[in-house]
């Protein structure tokens, strides 16, 4: 049975310029908008792009774990971004304040998480960052494929081929005689084929590797380590090294904060990129 396109949802937000180590993950969710069977089920014709101008994280959860407990019934991450002002990599790559990355999480259960198949990493052109203005983000939901955009410019194309995500994802080598959560479906596109909420939310550390101990941190390191028991606590008492740079008395603490311009919804294809997919 044919399928028509999801709607178009648009948040633009200032990026945040929360300096050390911010980051979006599941366990600290702000502020939710419930998009239900009108805007956000492609079975339903409603959702086609996520628009939206922010910092840090955007992203969606399923309304109902239809498939199972995550990453099973789908994650869709439309931006990520540290806020860290020089944060780099062995080679000297930034992957602070200037870098982002759009993703989808999934699998047949933790910690089976395909995510790295599809994902896909942007930076700001030179001197520029994803702090300082308004920037917008996209993501085209289809009965075929995901795309993702910033300001326009192409991401990240997601399309798991014919046969689904558990074919994509190579489980059936991988973890052989394992279940396939999504088999039941006639949709390519399980576990992204039900209701799903939008999240905008500022979390900050974590020690599920978004900020590897490897990555060179400046002015100072990481406070904290991700196999330590006492992660949490170490990252508090640096607090005297990295709460000074989210600015806290300047523009009554704006500088450390998600500034959300607009949220919109399209209707099926009456929002276009304009660059060439």
């Amino acid at each position: 049975m044919a399928r028509s396109n999801c709607t178009v949802a648009i948040i633009t937000a200032q990026n945040l310029n929360t300096k050390p180590g911010t980051k979006v993950d599941h366990q600290n969710v702000g502020k939710n908008f419930d998009l239900h069977h009108e805007t956000c089920n492609p079975d339903k014709g409603s959702l086609n792009f996520v628009q939206m101008t922010s910092n840090l994280a955007i992203w969606l959860l399923p309304v109902n774990n239809v498939y199972g407990d995550w990453p099973a019934s789908g994650e869709i991450d439309i931006v990520e971004s540290r806020g860290n002002l020089d944060y780099k990599d062995w080679q000297g790559i930034s992957l602070g304040v200037d870098h982002m990355g759009s993703t989808l999480h999934w699998g047949p259960f933790y910690p089976f998480n395909m995510y790295h198949l599809t994902t896909g990493l942007k930076h700001a052109p030179t001197g520029e960052d994803w702090a300082t203005t308004f920037h917008k983000y996209v993501v085209e939901w289809t009965s075929t494929d995901m795309r993702f955009f910033v300001d326009d410019a192409l991401v990240v194309k997601i399309d798991p081929g014919p046969k689904g995500f558990y074919e994509f994802g190579g489980f059936a080598e991988e973890i052989p005689n394992t279940h396939n959560p999504w088999e039941n479906s006639p949709n390519k596109m399980a576990p992204w084929d039900q209701d799903f909420h939008l999240i905008m939310n500022v979390a900050v550390g974590g020690t599920g590797g978004y900020f590897h101990d490897s990555i060179t941190n400046q002015p100072y390191p990481k406070p904290w380590n991700d196999s330590s028991s006492t992660a949490v606590k170490d990252f508090w008492e640096a607090k005297d090294l990295w709460y000074p740079t989210w600015n806290p008395t300047k523009n009554n603490g704006e500088d450390a904060a998600m500034q959300v311009d607009y949220v919109r919804v399209w209707a099926d294809g009456t929002y276009t990129p304009t660059t060439s997919l």
